[in-house]
């Protein structure tokens, strides 16, 4: 019998991917003062933290680092250091976590994605790209189809102009 275990673990990652693809860019809640960031930020590490808990209840296996974990191991860990000598230490830990849950998703997609899952993820991510470029384009036109709080039109769900400039970019 074939082992199918990695080929659920690579599909569980690749919809983990498409997840945060999704979620990522389009959500925002105007309950919060900060109605971007925060729940952006929550909906990406509560993704790559079940995404990988659930990986290693499927397949418990030693993680392996790739070619370029030890410089990104070394970043964490010297990052993780800075934290000691930070001017507010809770700020500082909020960037540490951050930064631990980009770390957690650079393993996870260097342990468990493959490679014949890459066209899906990026059919994906350039159809919210798609959709995050014509609510932009509709708040340029002064067409407001979501009551969208922004402090700079055109913003999409980012919050301000230049962040979703910045994703337009990337994706």
């Amino acid at each position: 019998m074939p082992n199918v275990r990695p080929q659920e673990t690579s599909r569980l990652v690749a919809f983990g991917c498409s997840t945060l693809l999704v979620l990522v860019p389009l959500v925002y809640w105007t309950g919060l003062r900060d109605y971007a960031l925060p729940p952006k930020l929550f909906i990406l590490q509560a993704v790559v933290a079940l995404t990988f808990a659930a990986c290693l209840v499927i397949r418990a296996e030693t993680i392996s680092l790739p070619s370029l974990g030890l410089p990104a191991c070394t970043y964490v860990l010297l990052n993780s250091s800075s934290v000691l000598y930070a001017a507010d230490p809770v700020v500082g830990l909020h960037e540490l976590n951050k930064m631990l849950s980009g770390f957690l998703f650079f393993l996870l997609v260097a342990n468990w994605l493959r490679p014949h899952h890459f066209p899906h993820i990026l059919t994906v991510g350039a159809a919210c790209g798609i959709l995050t470029s014509l609510v932009g384009i509709s708040e340029w036109l002064w067409w407001r189809p979501f009551d969208i709080p922004s402090a700079g039109l055109p913003s999409a769900m980012f919050g301000y102009r230049n962040l979703a400039a910045m994703y337009l970019i990337q994706s």
